[in-house]
């Protein structure tokens, strides 16, 4: 067996393994939503806040914070899609 079709055959086993394990969790996330720390819940809030107002404050202004991008790409996709994205 030549080296180029043992790794195709291995990259089509870890693609079939990832499509099946989204499909699961996708299937599943209504029912079993995943674990939510302090801070998910910290991301969670202030996307709906900045979903909500438009209003958000870049990590300069606001010490101790994270840089906002992550909460920005999450409120866009809120806005787009509702809040049960």
């Amino acid at each position: 067996m030549s080296r180029a079709l043992m790794r195709a055959g291995w990259v089509g086993i870890v693609t079939l393994t990832l499509l099946v394990a989204a499909v699961l969790r996708i299937c599943q996330l209504n029912a079993f939503p995943a674990a939510l720390s302090n801070d998910g819940a910290i991301n969670v809030i202030d996307t709906f806040h900045i979903a909500l107002t438009g209003n958000f404050l870049i990590y300069e202004e606001d010490e101790g914070r994270a840089e906002p991008l992550y909460r920005l790409v999450l409120a866009a996709a809120a806005r787009l899609w509702g809040a049960d994205v």
